[in-house]
């Protein structure tokens, strides 16, 4: 699993590298310094993570191999027990050494950050900012990664990442296909090295991954 998220980290940088150089370069012709300044600010690519069930094995992988100045960001969906706090920000914290954060509603997403859902909360992306509410279904009728990766094609559209972890069922495969509706990247665990395969594997089956 660390071989494959060093081999995802060098794709992701290239995918970076991609679409800001163009945008870099478009940004110099223009005669509007602050608009400049503040697209500069907001082309980096944000990668939405979604995991379940056996998920924190492949987060602990991917993340203790993934650079720390690797120039975007990562927002963490996983199913958590509503009524529990979680400890996934500080387990985390151990195997990278890219700040870890518990998304906080109101807060504007920043390069090299790592962001993680709390629990009973619905997270999307507005304007580059963590929106944080109460989920309207209740817990085992939520889709938290589908919500997430849907606003996240929105906000981003090339600039939009997705990767779905180990987990049980298919949450993530239709926020998934948003993305790439948007001209973003999709990603998904191998199945063989899942703990549970059925979100991989129902991302997979979509042929977008």
């Amino acid at each position: 699993m660390a071989m494959v998220a060093r081999k995802t980290g060098k794709i992701l940088a290239k995918k970076a590298v991609k679409y800001a150089r163009p945008k870099l370069a478009t940004e110099r012709r223009t005669s509007d310094s602050a608009a400049v300044s503040e697209d500069r600010k907001d082309s980096f690519h944000i990668v939405g993570i979604g995991a379940s069930a056996g998920g924190l094995k492949a987060l602990e992988s991917f993340f203790s191999a993934m650079p720390v100045n690797c120039g975007m960001s990562f927002i963490v969906i996983s199913h958590l027990d509503p009524k529990h706090s979680s400890m996934l920000p500080d387990l985390l914290k151990r195997y990278t050494k890219i700040m870890v954060d518990r998304a906080q509603d109101g807060i504007r997403v920043e390069r090299d950050r790592i962001y993680v859902i709390p629990p009973n909360k619905e997270m999307t992306l507005v304007r580059g900012t963590l929106v944080l509410k109460k989920p309207s279904e209740p817990h085992g009728q939520r889709f938290p990664i589908d919500t997430f990766f849907r606003s996240l094609a929105r906000d981003r559209k090339q600039r939009a990442i997705c990767i779905i972890l180990s987990g049980t069922g298919t949450d993530g495969t239709l926020g998934l296909r948003d993305v790439k509706a948007e001209g973003g990247m999709a990603m998904a665990q191998a199945t063989a090295s899942a703990e549970y395969d059925g979100m991989p594997r129902s991302a997979i089956a979509t042929g977008l991954v």
